[in-house]
């Protein structure tokens, strides 16, 4: 029996986030739909991205943008051939998903605040 390490929970959680973000671009093509259709139609769709659903979805899309973009640096540099050692890929591997929590809080900070 195989047991899962962190490093192999986060790269299943980086294949995750590449299935949300492709997802997501359902969220997009509604979006320039709405905005191409008129006035109305982009209140309608404004209204629903910035009802509370609507901000938890972005919210999400959010994190899995920024948790792939933090992963795929990580797997750049593993494919540098740094940071190979069982100890130090943890420590990359936790890090960048850690970095990618705290960039979608700092994102959502700056909307909120802008």
């Amino acid at each position: 029996v195989i047991k899962p390490s962190i490093t192999s929970m986060l790269s299943m959680g980086n294949r995750m986030s590449i299935v949300a973000l492709s997802l997501s671009l359902i969220v997009l093509i509604y979006w320039l739909y709405a905005l191409a259709s008129g006035p109305d139609a982009y209140a309608c769709a404004r209204d629903m991205f910035t009802s509370i659903p609507g901000v938890m979805v972005l919210i999400a899309i959010s994190a899995a943008f920024f948790n792939h973009w933090c992963m795929e640096v990580a797997h750049m540099i593993w494919d540098l051939g740094y940071c190979l050692e069982i100890d130090t890929s943890k420590k990359l591997s936790v890090g960048a998903a850690l970095t990618g929590g705290l960039l979608t809080a700092l994102f959502w900070v700056i909307i909120a605040l802008g």
